[in-house]
């Protein structure tokens, strides 16, 4: 495995400050109080998929240093740092009134590029242990090669970091919002959520948010949560189901949500996210029985906050050849099994992902991974580790 280490100590002042006007809104644990919604015992607000490196878009940077900052409906949910991503779920389940509330740009498809200073495609020859010893190197082979981004300061480890992150934040904080989308359009339509253990909340026809992806609208063809577990005064364990279509692609969402106190400042759980494209190809699934009918992208989070300085994340995903597959571990284990490489018609067939973060929200103070494989052909995979400190 190939691994690149790196090791920021940024200022994180202005972003500690936004978040206690953002994620403890919630729970009016700021000095200066707040309303409170109950969707924080059904979602885990400190949720965003972002690099740690990232700092916001330059053409809406002044939102992340003022606590009005956040993403608007026709903006990306990718791209930009992690605090501006967290208000933005905030204020869609801080009291919402309208479906305009809900209402974001859905992105149903990663993307998988590396900066151009890190691993460009290298001719060599006479190389003592090539086979052949004269050829081409692949991209992403010689790692980090140039210590800054192609015209700019930018060091080559935080914009190959920045890259790869936000590719996979295209699909992964899609399968967030739609689910925060959902929760937001069940209090705009005033439906009470279930309490006890089987109940059922059917919020097909009520989800009413303005959720579009490259010109067609979000059909959404079932919605519902229900109640999985309760303690003989409320629910206890949430799971939350949408299907849909958006022109001639399909999704699936599931996100099993267990809150461990009253408020719901603490708590874990998992989302699980498919996206069925027909017309999109993958070149590993080339030659297979799938080639032609699409891919399926998958992708899940497992989720932890234990206090509130300490957030754990761990997502997998993977490109797998076909439509109509099942990329998990198993019917009660919703996470993208990287042991499902391409047998065959099936399987993971590209670009399979890990991100992993331990951290604290408030500073971004913690440890964060991030390692990728083109294939399951490939014999090694890439990795980057990053550690935050506060100056």
């Amino acid at each position: 495995m190939q691994s690149s280490h790196l090791q920021i100590k940024p200022a994180f002042q202005s972003v500690s400050a936004l978040l206690c006007t953002g994620t403890l809104l919630l729970t009016a644990s700021c000095s200066s109080g707040g309303s409170s919604s109950s969707a924080v015992r059904y979602f885990p607000v400190d949720l965003a998929i972002a690099s740690p490196t990232q700092s916001s878009a330059s053409s809406t940077l002044a939102r992340t240093s003022s606590p009005s900052a956040r993403i608007l409906a026709s903006d990306p949910v990718y791209g930009e740092d992690y605090a501006t991503l967290i208000t933005t779920l905030v204020r869609m389940l801080d009291n919402p009134t309208s479906a305009a509330d809900c209402a974001f740009t859905l992105n149903l498809a990663p993307t998988f590029e590396d900066a151009t200073c890190y691993g460009p495609q290298l001719t060599y020859s006479g190389h003592p242990d090539g086979s052949p010893t004269s050829g081409t190197l692949p991209s992403g082979d010689v790692g980090l090669w140039e210590s800054t981004e192609t015209g700019s300061t930018e060091a080559c480890a935080a914009a190959q970091l920045n890259k790869r992150m936000n590719g996979i934040a295209k699909l992964a904080n899609g399968g967030v919002y739609l689910a925060a989308s959902l929760y937001c359009s069940a209090d705009v339509e005033g439906i009470s959520l279930p309490t006890t253990s089987g109940g059922v909340a059917n919020l097909t026809s009520e989800f009413n948010a303005t959720v579009e992806t490259e010109g067609n609208a979000v059909t959404i063809t079932s919605a519902k949560v229900t109640c999985t577990d309760d303690d003989g005064f409320k629910c206890t364990e949430y799971v939350a189901t949408l299907k849909g279509t958006a022109g001639s692609k399909s999704i699936s969402l599931r996100m099993k949500h267990v809150p461990s106190n009253s408020l719901g400042t603490r708590y874990a759980g998992k989302l699980s996210y498919t996206v069925e494209d027909p017309s999109a190809t993958e070149p590993n699934c080339q030659g297979t029985a799938d080639a032609s009918t699409g891919v399926t992208y998958a992708v899940s989070i497992g989720y932890e906050k234990t206090s509130s300085t300490d957030f754990t994340y761990k997502l997998d995903s993977g490109t797998f050849c076909g439509l109509g597959e099942d990329p998990y571990v198993s019917t009660s284990n919703y996470t993208v099994d990287p042991a499902k490489t391409l047998s065959g018609a099936t399987g993971w067939s590209g670009n399979f992902t890990r991100a992993t973060a331990n951290f604290e929200p408030d500073s971004g103070e913690g440890d964060y991974s991030l390692t990728w494989q083109a294939g399951p052909q490939d014999s090694h995979a890439r990795s980057m580790l990053i550690h935050i400190e506060q100056l």
